[in-house]
Parts: structure tokens; sequence; C-alpha cells
């Protein structure tokens, strides 16, 4: 019999402290789901990992309703682009990098 896996320890790219919730901060769009479920459960993948996260955001386009998922937001550009790879690890897409409003 082979002994338990040590658990990983995941250092956080960006906490919630360092998150600043203002207009003009940056963010990473993850992920953009039909399905609210897809969604919280890629938001609690991320925030299982370390990245700080927001709830899901919706978009309606047309008559579908989007559940969109974005890491962040930042204090700057580079620190949200600094978190694109450590997002490709863990949902397998680097994202796109958004501003916000």
């Amino acid at each position: 019999p082979t002994a338990p896996a040590a658990p990983i320890e995941v250092e956080p790219v960006v906490t919630a402290q360092d998150a600043v919730p203002t207009d003009g901060a940056w963010g990473v769009q993850v992920g953009s789901f039909k399905s609210q479920q897809s969604a919280e459960q890629l938001t609690d993948r991320l925030r299982d990992a370390g990245v700080a996260t927001e709830p899901p955001k919706t978009a309606q386009v047309g008559d579908t309703t989007y559940y969109r998922v974005h890491a962040g937001p930042t204090r700057d550009r580079d620190q949200a682009l600094a978190l694109m790879p450590r997002i490709r690890d863990i949902a397998g897409t680097e994202g796109m990098l958004v501003k916000h409003r």
C-alpha cells in the first residue's frame, strides 16, 4: 500500500486583500457560460487555488444569458497579466484581460 499524498500548498497569486474593487481596476475574464452552475464551479476552483474572484456576472446577448467568470480585480494591468499563466494552469485557458468600468 502506498501512503496518501501530502496536500499541495498553493501560494495565492492575488488574495482577496490584494483585490481592488474600484473603477479602473483590471481583471481576467476566465470564461463565459450558459450554465450558472458551470460558472460557479470554475469560480470555486479558482478560489480554492488561491485566486481572488468575483461572483459570476451576467450578460444578456440576444435571448441568451451568459455567466462570466472574472479573476481579480487587481490594482493594475501588469498584475492582471501576471495572473494569466496561473489561470491557464488551473482552468486550461489564459482568459482575456478586461478593464473594470
